[in-house]
């Protein structure tokens, strides 16, 4: 039950939406049957995470941590359909991990 999803090497596909995860990044599908799509990528140290919730989200309060570095986004798959996407790495690892968020968020498109 729930959101059919596929998965291969490189890409996840919701249907709604396709995007390519990092190159060794596990998938894990979050959600149950009856709630909105989520799902997080995660490095393969369990260090940084990218987490992607269908809909409209709204990006929750985040309190500073000085060892955390976060990225939020909001992208606009169509006038109804938004995805909040939120990152976390260890601050140390914000270069990489810059780098990882932006290529998802750049490879996010319409699904068919």
């Amino acid at each position: 039950p729930g959101a059919f999803v596929t998965i291969d090497d490189d890409h996840f596909d919701a249907g709604i939406f396709r995007v390519d995860y990092p190159d060794g990044w596990r998938v894990i599908k979050t959600s149950v049957a009856t709630a909105p799509l989520e799902v997080v990528f995660a490095s393969p140290d369990n260090s940084m995470t990218i987490r992607i919730i269908e809909g409209d989200t709204p990006l929750p309060e985040s309190t500073p941590d000085p060892v955390v570095y976060e990225r939020r986004e909001q992208f606009d798959l169509s006038a109804n359909e938004t995805l909040t996407i939120i990152g976390q790495a260890p601050t140390e690892a914000k270069d990489v991990f810059d780098g990882a968020f932006a290529s998802v968020i750049a490879s996010i498109r319409l699904g068919n």
